[in-house]
């Protein structure tokens, strides 16, 4: 098998679930519609798109993998090809989702540079992509993009993340003065990334961060030994 047929193989077994592309589908159209009637009104779309990709590509591999699900494209093959046309599955109806909104927003301001298609939004995407799939790859399926979630949600109640989201929204500088507390200020909440400028050292360490993840991802499935397992187990 090629590495196109590789991709050929997990859009047909191992895309995230019909539910979650209808989600991102209704993402997509809403975000349009709003465009249509009232330019740079979608950016709530996008966080939510963010928010949903956390799952879609938490889509675990090593149990399906030791239950011979993935057999037809492991043997003989090169396991970080398989590796990274998984991640391209996983990730595939998130990204197409964000794309689309995107040139929904590029449409409606005439312009490319919008938050979608800023160098903002392209990290936001390879984050919520790229850990959650890396999480979830030697783990239960949504297990990556869940902890993530609640990483975020009780950060919220702890009254760490409000604040200095808006001290960034009055005062763009922050990040540039405090770079390590802006990193992990958009790590703790990713969806609110395209919304904030960010210097391009931190939107670099955000980049690396997701490349790094896939990077992991991928070593940990060249790696794994994938042992049979029994159907229940």
């Amino acid at each position: 098998m090629s590495r196109l047929s590789a991709l050929h193989f997990f859009a047909a077994v191992a895309r995230p679930p019909a539910a979650l592309t209808v989600v991102f589908t209704i993402l997509f159209a809403v975000g349009a519609t709003l465009e249509a009637v009232n330019r740079g009104s979608s950016d709530w779309v996008l966080a939510s798109i963010a928010a949903v990709q956390l799952f879609a590509a938490s889509t675990g591999f090593t149990r399906h993998a030791t239950r011979g699900y993935y057999d037809p494209v492991l043997i003989g093959r090169r396991r970080s090809h398989v590796a990274l046309a998984h991640f391209a599955v996983s990730a595939a109806p998130g990204v197409l989702a964000w794309l689309g909104c995107g040139a929904a927003q590029a449409v409606a301001a005439g312009s490319a540079d919008v938050p979608a298609l800023r160098p903002c939004g392209w990290v936001t995407l390879l984050l919520v992509s790229a850990i959650p799939w890396a999480a979830s790859v030697r783990t239960a399926p949504f297990l990556g993009g869940t902890l993530w979630l609640l990483l975020s949600i009780a950060l919220v109640a702890a009254g760490k993340v409000l604040g200095p989201l808006g001290r960034l929204h009055v005062q763009p500088a922050w990040a540039s003065e405090h770079p390590v507390r802006a990193f992990a200020l958009g790590l703790a909440f990713p969806a609110a990334i395209p919304s904030f400028g960010w210097p391009p050292a931190v939107l670099f360490a955000f980049a690396a961060t997701g490349a790094a993840a896939v990077a992991m991802g991928a070593l940990g499935i060249s790696r794994s030994e994938l042992p049979l397992a029994e159907e229940g187990a």
